[in-house]
């Protein structure tokens, strides 16, 4: 995607000269923003309509529309010359500044109207704004008639509602407007707003509402007090996603404890007809303890979940000790068709010594060929590390072809060669995953 910011008329002015072919062969976004004077503006409409860069127009599918504090009496002129030129499909609504003014965020909502029959990828993305009730409402009541719409992503993570009541009425507005028949990827992240358990489910029924088409599915309800009832009804509404290939949940930092997980974890066992491929489920910061573990286990090996290649796991800061480790790795030697493993039990609040279990189910692994594990703030000591690796190139299937090891940066300080042994083809020390 090549992108072109209107604020910048520098690279405006290369464009009159030259347009690179290559580089727009995958698509054109234009970036608006309401940070623009109306000479500004007059530069900008001057620009494009001449003949060089009618090329980029047709080009233009995306236009992301980033919004602050500053009048826009500019954006909406902006604007509608955009609309009438180019047939966009592709529409970003982007704002990390808070005093967003009503008029200016109505203005952007009318947008999507304007072109409702047409977009297929809407992402909003007010995270960390501080932006309020009114605007939250807004957007929840602008949301309808989308019928092309295949990509919905919606981020209001982190801004200071303080009612949880709004935010279960915004869940409601998303609900009972917003029936999307050709819904492919859907993305919501209300990520530490502190919802409670009772406003979880109309985000849920949201979902259930519009999943019967859903490829892949992100939902992010970390920190948000969720509790019991939450997971209940997160696990209503597995239930109801069995097509779904792409699976990520994030109910990190809620309190939860063994029996909560473990209840809605088995929504995955109670159909045969899954479709998922990918999935992510993290569960940092919790009270789960090995028991929890002994059922995840149980859950990721089933016949239900047989065409799953990729499964991450995030359990750091909860109750994990040897024997939840013992079944986690299971996980390896027990999955018939798992080809990417990622698990991460840094910072467990109780004791573990037996990394090396995870080599012994390595070399029962069938098809794992990617793995990366994350051991950070374990008090492991720099030679357990030497062993483990050690052990892990001693390991006979061929089909890994990468170990990531995620350790204290402490334990590769004062060395030229932390660790000499290690194949640079096959493990790699804090690097990222896939």
């Amino acid at each position: 995607m090549f992108s072109i910011d209107i604020r910048d008329k520098e690279t405006i002015d290369k464009l009159k000269l030259s347009i690179p072919q290559d580089e727009i062969q995958g698509g054109v976004e234009i970036i608006v923003s309401n940070q623009i004077s109306e000479a500004d503006k007059n530069n900008i409409i001057d620009s494009f309509s001449e003949e060089k860069l009618k090329e980029l127009l047709e080009k233009a599918q995306t236009i992301k529309i980033e919004l602050f504090k500053e009048d826009s009496d500019q954006l909406e002129n902006l604007m509608s010359y955009f609309l009438e030129h180019l047939k966009i499909n592709k529409l970003q609504i982007v704002s990390r500044e808070s005093d967003i003014k009503i008029s200016t965020l109505t203005y952007c909502l009318q947008i999507i109207q304007k072109t409702k029959d047409q977009l297929q990828s809407l992402s909003i993305d007010f995270s960390k704004s501080n932006s309020n009730v009114e605007i939250l409402h807004k957007i929840g009541d602008n949301l309808q008639g989308l019928s092309e719409l295949t990509h919905f992503y919606f981020n209001f993570s982190s801004n200071p509602i303080g009612k949880a009541k709004e935010l279960g009425k915004f869940g409601k507005q998303l609900e009972q407007n917003s029936k999307i028949n050709k819904l492919i990827e859907l993305s919501i992240n209300m990520s530490n707003m502190h919802m409670g358990h009772a406003n979880v489910h109309s985000y849920t029924e949201f979902i259930m509402k519009n999943g019967q088409t859903l490829k892949k599915l992100d939902l992010n309800l970390e920190n948000c007090s969720i509790e019991k009832k939450g997971t209940e009804s997160i696990k209503k509404m597995i239930q109801n996603v069995c097509q779904v290939q792409e699976f990520k949940l994030n109910i990190s930092n809620n309190g939860l404890m063994d029996l909560f997980i473990k209840d809605m974890l088995r929504a995955f066992t109670l159909k045969n007809d899954y479709q998922i491929q990918r999935i992510e489920i993290l569960l940092s910061g919790n009270y789960l303890s090995h028991e929890v573990c002994e059922f995840i286990h149980s859950t990721f090996v089933h016949n239900s979940l047989s065409s799953m290649t990729y499964l991450h796991l995030n359990l750091s800061k909860n109750k994990i000790n040897n024997k939840a480790l013992e079944y986690l790795s299971k996980i390896l030697e027990d999955s018939n068709n798992l080809k990417q493993f990622k698990l991460d039990v840094s910072n467990s609040r109780e004791k573990i010594e037996g990394i090396n279990r995870i080599v012994e189910s390595l070399n029962k692994a069938k098809n794992v060929q990617d793995i990366q594990i994350g051991i950070r703030g374990l008090g492991i000591q720099r030679t357990d590390i030497q062993n483990f690796i050690q052990q892990i190139e001693n390991v006979k299937y061929l089909q890994l072809s990468r170990f990531i090891l995620d350790i204290d940066d402490s334990l590769l300080q004062n060395s030229d060669s932390p660790f000499s042994i290690v194949k640079k083809d096959l493990i790699f020390i804090n690097q990222s995953f896939i």
